[in-house]
């Protein structure tokens, strides 16, 4: 069954039983759902983009909500299976400036610099080298941890679902101002760390689920 934001805030409501505090608890559900996603990179937080590569072309848009890259490839979408063609390593954007002017001057250390290298500055993903006519019309793909939005006062996602208790707590000791040395702050914040430990816990091993593999 769904658990919904108005269900969540509802809860807060009746934790805090001060009919004055009810304007702020959506800003302070607002705080915790963004609070949580900073905190740790969930699978529900996985997401992919991709665009169509350019002779010549270094730059390409990418979303505002990335909060981390994990793999940036290009591919052949043409092939059965589509097949990765080039894996960027992903650098600082002063990395790949510097391989640009190296390039264009000519310096002799640059063959030794020619791999595929890539950045995020901005809202714009960074290539290099330039694609080549070899890579015109393929793909760049990037795998990612985004930044999930909000739900809607009557809507679900997987945070509202699997982590309604530390949503719960974690908004109610935005609280703490306007209550002063009330002792349920210590009681919510203590059920606060719990709930983050039991949904972090559950997290890491769906990551990393699969048979293991032993290394030599």
């Amino acid at each position: 069954m769904a658990i919904l934001r108005s269900d969540i805030e509802t809860q807060i409501t009746n934790y805090l039983n001060r009919t004055d505090l009810a304007t702020f608890i959506a800003d302070w559900f607002i705080t915790a759902h963004e609070d949580l996603q900073r905190l740790h990179n969930f699978k529900t937080m996985e997401a992919t983009i991709e665009d169509t590569l350019i002779t010549d072309q270094s730059t390409y848009l990418v979303p505002d909500d990335i909060k981390e890259p994990i793999l940036v490839y290009s591919w052949d979408p043409a092939t059965t299976p589509p097949g990765v063609i080039e894996f960027y390593e992903i650098k600082d954007i002063a990395d790949v400036r510097e391989r640009r002017f190296l390039k264009s001057v000519d310096d002799p250390s640059v063959s030794d610099l020619d791999e595929f290298i890539c950045a995020f500055w901005g809202e714009r993903l960074e290539l290099y080298p330039a694609v080549d006519s070899t890579l015109n019309n393929k793909k760049i793909r990037v795998d990612y941890f985004r930044i999930r939005a909000v739900p809607g006062t009557g809507q679900s996602n997987w945070f509202t679902n699997h982590a309604f208790d530390y949503l719960r707590y974690r908004a109610l000791m935005e609280s703490a101002p306007f209550l002063g040395s009330d002792e349920r702050l210590v009681l919510w914040e203590r059920l606060m760390t719990q709930a983050y430990s039991r949904i972090t816990s559950s997290d890491v091993p769906f990551k990393v689920a699969g048979p293991l593999v032993m290394r030599g």
